[in-house]
């Protein structure tokens, strides 16, 4: 397995377009970020929280390996604060709701042969009900934009996807140890 971070090189603005998903899209107006970035820099005197609530975009382009071809390229995000939408080569691949928990994506599917995949995130910062609380309700300043590293995964056709290992009677005489290993679906 190789892992591959892919924090440089992104693109980023505050004000998502689909037009971002074209390939031939202008990107005269965007921001040339590194991960992990927030969507606005706050100042350190009284603001509003309005500020970073937001629905911000993030492109890359991640150019493919012959030597990947038939295996899985597992996009992995970190932390993505706090409704991400993943687009891979203009086609909706995963959406996550939550920017504390990591999130994996598998491009297979959405893969063009032969060209350089163009991925883009649309960024939702803005306060939800649905998401967990907010500045207001808590004693620090939540926040928005791709916070955590993005990195890719070259696997295997056939790879161990998760394990989950447990001591269900910690108290007994005998220990015993309970794992549930799950392999990746075959297609």
């Amino acid at each position: 397995m190789e892992k591959i971070y892919l924090n440089n090189d992104w693109l980023f603005t505050p004000e998502y377009t689909d037009a971002l998903l074209a390939a031939d899209a202008d990107l005269s107006g965007l921001e040339k970020v590194r991960i992990p970035h927030t969507v606005c820099e706050t100042p350190f005197n009284y603001f509003s929280d309005s500020i970073y609530q937001m629905v911000s975009g993030y492109r890359r382009v991640i150019g493919i390996e012959d030597a990947w071809r038939d295996k899985h390229l597992l996009l992995t995000f970190a932390g993505a604060a706090h409704e991400a939408t993943v687009y891979i080569n203009g086609q909706k691949a995963a959406r996550h709701f939550s920017g504390y928990t990591a999130f994996t994506v598998d491009m297979q599917p959405f893969l063009v042969p032969g060209k350089d995949q163009l991925v883009v995130v649309r960024l939702d910062s803005r306060e939800s009900l649905n998401q967990p609380p907010f500045g207001n309700v808590v004693d620090y300043m939540t926040y928005g934009g791709i916070y955590r590293d993005v990195y890719l995964e070259v696997k295997n056709e056939n790879y161990i996807a998760d394990v989950y290992a447990a001591t269900p009677e910690v108290y007994d005489e005998v220990k015993v140890l309970k794992a549930d290993v799950t392999l990746n679906e075959m297609a």
